[in-house]
């Protein structure tokens, strides 16, 4: 299934990227060490080789637990310019039996002396390994006071290794310097999604490796569409998760705690990928971590489920992420009904997204799913669905609802989104007025059968009595074309003829064409993918001069189930237009060009395809 470009726009650019790194880098902080919040920082500059710390993580359930880290040595600028990394070597029971230090652990704070040293964010790039990368915790600090909206930087996904570091760190995991790599990178962040099925998450997991996106997707459990406050407040080295939705489709990036003060809580260690703009909007949450799973992509990953509120996300730096604690904000629900098997089957479905970038791409997962598990085969058939996408401009409110018919060969599941997805991401991108979603309903009854013509054939005639299966046609000016459609059905019975006729004003001059198409041919679509990308078609657009007139002309648009020709004249502006509505989905299309003369005409003798 093809969406208006996934993956591009100004907005919906950031929506996967987000996603990615949302789960992407979230991290851990300190255990039950009693350590007070708002502990006191060690500046990097007094952090030696040798130095002996502490570090909180957690590997199962709730409670952080320690683990040693020796430090190796500082890389100097190793993060970026002013932004130096501290090199560690950790040690406990489960890094032991992990193989080294997993993903999910980035954020988890090391203290030297009771001070804060920095959050661990990287890991080396050949392997598994005890050794890992801090994010130094005075450049966390500098986050938290940051006020919301300002810019950021996507920071280094890679951090070169100098000759004296390579030497440490072989010398301290007993590896020699020719073995190993050259870089340390950004430990992956797990990426809990629940409510879908294998299709969904093959696909999922396609979408990262083309986008490179940090994230290693798992299937979770759901978490509450609403979570409650937690009353447990957040403390360093704990589990945390950062939430784009909850409910049917729960999507979050799991991680740990690095830092709590004042209400504020600081996680990471390093950016969310890709996201253009330092402030954002995720859900923060504690989660349960139920192990760590052994040896996939490379290394572990903490598996771990969503459970109570923090608060809300707002700013992604260099040095990592901030929530502030207590500021919950309002959801955007995303409802569905979906009937198959003539009622027998059917099932309500209810996913709460936290912000509108998200919307057009969880609300397709989630209807996709709630369609998938109900009907429960991926298979051709036909649908009918209606849904009603509802918003906030400069304007004020808006709303936009549509019904139509679907019919595939091969899998009636996707096909039924596809206008659906065309309209959210087409709202999100349009340039008229910033719109927020406040609400997606959709509600869709499959079948079976499926339900489609296919043109068998496109008569044309100057006269009306002789047709000829022709592409081209000579016309006397002021003249009329007739056309006589032949329309199949998919699964047998009576061809459907449709009689139509056109006729030529007379100030077209030199040619004019016809285009007779069904509703599911793809011009439609295609009219409104040149609208959201004109550079990409030639600067070809379509006539909408508003966000009202955009909402209007999804709502107005011809059916799958209507045959629809249009008479172009020689500048491709519409003349005329018929259109005729059958009880199946049309497929195909035909186009005729019309050669006009002073006198005569007649039908061409060039024949066209059946």
């Amino acid at each position: 299934m093809k969406a208006i470009r996934v993956g591009r726009g100004k907005r919906h650019a950031a929506v996967l990227s987000i996603v990615a790194l949302l789960g992407g880098a979230l991290a851990t902080g300190p255990a039950k060490a009693a350590l007070a919040e708002c502990p006191q920082v060690m500046p990097v500059a007094d952090v030696t080789k040798g130095m002996m710390g502490t570090g909180y993580t957690v590997s199962e359930g709730t409670e952080p637990a320690p683990f040693s880290a020796e430090v190796l040595g500082v890389l100097e600028g190793g993060i970026g310019p002013g932004r130096d990394m501290i090199v560690v070597d950790t040690s406990s029971a489960a890094i032991d039996e992990a193989g080294g230090i997993w993903y999910g652990m980035s954020g988890s704070p090391v203290y030297v002396d009771g001070k804060f040293v920095g959050a661990l964010a990287y890991g080396l790039t050949w392997g598994p390994s005890t050794v890992a990368g801090l994010t130094p915790a005075e450049d966390m600090l500098k986050i938290a006071d940051r006020p919301a909206a300002m810019g950021a930087a996507a920071g280094p996904e890679k951090v070169k290794l100098t000759r004296t570091m390579k030497s440490s760190i072989a010398r301290a995991t007993g590896t020699s310097q020719s073995s190993m790599g050259s870089s340390m990178k950004r430990l992956l962040t797990p990426l809990s999604i629940s409510g879908v099925g294998d299709r969904v998450m093959d696909e999922l997991s396609k979408t990262l490796d083309r986008e490179q996106l940090p994230l290693i997707p798992y299937r979770g459990g759901s978490a509450s569409a609403a979570p409650a406050p937690s009353d447990e407040p957040p403390e360093a080295g704990g589990n945390f998760a950062a939430a784009l939705s909850y409910g049917d489709i729960t999507l979050a990036g799991v991680g740990t705690i690095s830092y709590v003060c004042e209400g504020k809580v600081l996680a990471f260690g390093h950016p969310f990928n890709y996201v253009p703009e330092g402030n954002t909007t995720a859900g923060a949450n504690h989660a349960d971590a139920i192990t760590i799973v052994g040896d996939t992509t490379g290394g572990s990953f903490k598996l771990a489920n969503i459970t109570g509120g923090i608060g809300t996300v707002d700013q992604d730096r260099f040095a990592g992420i901030r929530a502030i604690i207590g500021d919950f904000q309002t959801t955007i629900p995303v409802t569905s009904h979906i009937e198959a098997d003539g009622g027998l089957s059917q099932r309500d479905g209810a996913s709460d997204i936290v912000t509108s970038e998200y919307v057009p791409y969880i609300a397709w997962l989630h209807a996709l799913s709630n369609i998938d598990f109900t009907r429960d085969e991926i298979d051709g058939g036909s649908s009918t669905a209606t849904w009603t996408i509802t918003g906030t401009s400069a304007s004020g409110p808006w709303e936009l609802t549509r019904s139509n018919i679907f019919t595939s060969q091969y899998d009636v599941n996707y096909e039924t989104l596809f206008e659906m997805q065309t309209h959210l991401y087409s709202l999100l991108n349009q340039q008229f007025e910033d719109i927020e979603f406040t609400g997606v309903d959709f509600n869709a009854s499959l079948e079976d059968e499926v339900k489609q013509y296919s043109f068998a054939g496109v008569g044309v005639s100057t006269d009306g009595v002789t047709y000829k299966n022709v592409r081209r046609v000579r016309v006397e000016r002021g003249g009329t074309v007739y056309l006589r459609v032949t329309l199949k059905p998919y699964e047998g019975g009576e061809n459907q003829i449709v009689e139509l006729s056109f006729e030529l004003p007379k100030k077209v001059r030199n040619q004019a064409s016809l285009e007779i198409a069904g509703g599911q041919s793809g011009y439609y679509y295609y009219d409104f993918y040149c609208f959201i990308y004109p550079e990409e078609c030639g600067g070809y657009q379509t006539e909408v001069d508003s966000l009202q007139d955009l909402i209007d002309q999804f709502e107005t648009a011809p059916k799958n189930n209507d045959l629809v020709a249009k008479l172009y004249g020689t500048n491709g502006k519409v003349l005329s237009q018929q259109l005729n509505e059958f009880d199946k989905v049309i497929s195909g299309n035909r186009n005729i060009r019309i050669n006009i003369k002073n006198g005569g005409g007649g039908v061409g003798s060039k024949p066209g395809e059946g």
